[in-house]
């Protein structure tokens, strides 16, 4: 199988390609798939706190059920995303230089509750032993904003619907799969309309198979890395489902 190209990464802190792939891309097109854009990804995490920070505004400013209840909806959403962002952050991958990795993924991570040293550990663990005895669950830590307006827009979406958003995302990408023996199978990859993915999939995280192959593809290259597989025809046969498709898959009366 042809491999991903190395970044800085110190011996042991390796995400590995899963070796069960087939048919893997070229190593030249890994190697464009896996640039980093630095531009890119300030464009995420800036896009990702001026929404927070514009719904966290309109409650404040007109604090009454028609507002709060979407505004808590919505910062669920986005405290996802700060999930999310942090993930790449972990695998070393949201900004080029090692510092600046580190420090954006803490700060995108403390708020929601994450330990990035914790996490980059674990979740580690789990690409490199997916399905294996050694996979863990991830552990989630809560945190304590301050202010009683703020802790309502945070920690009440932080510890109602964030975790069904979780929850079900991690199903979505992992549950009621075919075939464990291979990331075609054992992962999936969710498509839909595109504001379905904001609110359950922000920042690319939906196309599961192509990052648990190349966990070195950034999240903005995901995309390409997916079109990439679907024209060498990879992906034919494994689990690329439209949303609502896997949502029937997970409610399905067992075999």
């Amino acid at each position: 199988m042809t491999t991903a190209p190395k970044f800085d990464v110190r011996s042991g802190e390796e995400f590995r390609d899963d070796g069960r792939g087939k048919n893997a891309l070229p190593a030249a097109l890994i190697k464009e798939l896996s640039r980093q854009n630095d531009a890119k990804a300030w464009r995420s995490v800036l896009s990702l706190y001026a929404v927070l920070a514009a719904t966290m505004a309109v409650a404040m400013i007109w604090w009454n059920p028609w507002v709060v209840v979407p505004a808590i909806i919505i910062m669920a959403s986005r405290q996802q995303a700060c999930f999310v962002l942090a993930h790449d952050a972990a695998h070393y991958r949201l900004f080029e230089d090692r510092t600046l990795n580190d420090l954006i993924g803490r700060i995108l991570a403390t708020p929601v509750g994450i330990s990035m040293r914790t996490y980059r550990v674990v979740h580690r663990l789990h690409h490199n032993h997916l399905y294996g005895p050694q996979d863990p669950d991830i552990p989630l830590h809560g945190g304590y904003p301050r202010g009683r307006r703020y802790l309502i827009l945070w920690i009440l979406p932080l510890c109602t619907v964030l975790q069904a958003l979780l929850r079900f995302r991690a199903i979505c990408e992992h549950g009621a799969v075919r075939d464990q023996s291979s990331p075609l199978l054992a992962v999936r990859t969710n498509l839909g309309p595109g504001w379905l993915r904001w609110f359950l999939f922000p920042y690319q995280v939906n196309y599961h198979i192509e990052h648990h192959l190349y966990p070195a593809v950034p999240h903005y290259n995901l995309p390409a890395c997916h079109r990439e597989l679907k024209h060498r025809g990879i992906l034919e046969g494994t689990e690329v489902r439209h949303i609502f498709t896997t949502a029937g898959l997970v409610v399905a009366d067992p075999a």
